[in-house]
């Protein structure tokens, strides 16, 4: 999956979207159109018994990393965790069992960074012949029992990944290339554009 989203919806949408008691955060994030690795994202978790809008840097950071600049730049190479393998890799295993997926990690030095990665698949359907893999969708109905952190069993969290017609309602749009490039941002990014004719040597 390409190293690229979209946020276009606010704190207080998240929160009245997902029936949130509330948020750990002093402001909202920007809206951004063209989210990269180590940015600031959104994320829900538990804390104390209620789910919370909370955010966390987009890409998580191993356990064993020490050092921060070690740590900042190892996350673009763990935004994405497999769905196949998530329970085995060392990298994600612990955060895997904490909930879909994030993690503290803490420095050398005792700076606290919160980390967190998209579960993907193997794409399907349209989206198969644009890129091999795309994001797990996990459906209304199984966000209670995904975000329960007493429901840790590995193979009930596996399983509840497992999706039928995991590319339902989805719809892809081509968009313009200057989504390649951090710096441009806005909502003119999620367009959709034509696509010209494919250009062959014969």
């Amino acid at each position: 999956m390409c190293g690229r989203y979209a946020q276009s919806l606010g704190a207080e949408e998240i929160v009245e979207s997902f029936d949130l008691a509330g948020s750990t955060l002093d402001q909202s994030l920007p809206l951004n159109w063209n989210i990269a690795p180590t940015n600031e994202i959104y994320i829900i978790r538990n804390e104390s018994e209620s789910r919370i809008l909370d955010s966390a840097s987009w890409g998580i950071i191993a356990p064993w990393q020490k050092v921060l600049s070690e740590a900042r730049a190892s996350q673009s190479h763990a935004i994405n965790a497999r769905s196949e393998s998530i329970h085995e890799k060392p990298t994600f295993r612990h955060a895997f069992r904490t909930a879909g997926i994030w993690s503290s990690w803490q420095s050398d030095k005792g700076q606290v960074i919160q980390s967190a990665a998209i579960i993907t698949r193997e794409a399907v359907g349209e989206l198969a012949t644009i890129h091999s893999r795309m994001p797990v969708f996990m459906p209304s109905e199984r966000w209670g029992d995904w975000l329960d952190p007493h429901s840790r069993d590995i193979n009930r969290l596996i399983n509840m990944m497992n999706i039928p017609e995991p590319d339902a309602g989805l719809i892809a749009t081509p968009v313009s290339s200057r989504v390649n490039v951090v710096a441009n941002n806005g909502p003119e990014l999620i367009i959709p554009i034509e696509l010209g004719a494919p250009e062959t040597l014969f």
